[in-house]
């Protein structure tokens, strides 16, 4: 799929090295206003990318399949058109009408288990990541609490925090 790579290869320096120069930057930052807090964060962080190493390899397959019954389609498009004149001498036009509304059916149900799939992926590593601000905003506020963190720096933390983890 060129049109993949090619996006992906012009898309990678605003999607992927700027926002690591904020994740780097951001994860510094942290350390400097609350190392305790920032030191969970970081031992717990690995738990938000579970949901998307888990459901990923079975959107890859999606894909995959997807891709297949695609080319699948093109071709029997293809054949069609080379051999119109032979379907209708033979009387072949329902029969090779099905066999097309069979492959077409096949390609709905495979792209709306990619999509499906696809947005699990994304929507897992969200809840994720909120769930890791919910247990980072837990132990912030016991420790405000305890008076071993002022609020004004549990909010700095968690608002950067926050912008760090999405």
């Amino acid at each position: 799929d060129l049109a993949a790579i090619e996006h992906a290869i012009v898309s990678a320096v605003p999607w992927a090295l700027l926002p690591a120069l904020d994740v780097i930057l951001g994860t510094v930052l942290l350390f400097t206003l609350e190392w305790r807090l920032a030191l969970v964060a970081a031992l717990v962080f690995p738990l938000a990318l579970l949901g998307p190493r888990l459901i990923a390899p079975r959107a890859t397959s999606a894909s995959y399949q997807r891709k297949t019954i695609e080319s699948h389609v093109l071709k029997e498009v293809q054949e069609n058109l080379a051999s119109g004149q032979v379907i209708r001498s033979f009387g072949l036009e329902s029969w090779m009408r099905a066999r097309f509304a069979r492959r077409v059916d096949d390609l709905v149900t495979i792209s709306t288990r990619t999509a499906f799939l696809g947005a699990l992926v994304e929507r897992s590593a969200g809840v994720g990541i909120l769930l890791l601000q919910v247990i980072v905003l837990g132990i912030g506020a016991f420790m405000a609490f305890e008076g071993q963190l002022t609020v004004g720096t549990l909010v700095s933390f968690q608002s950067l925090f926050m912008t760090v983890s999405w």
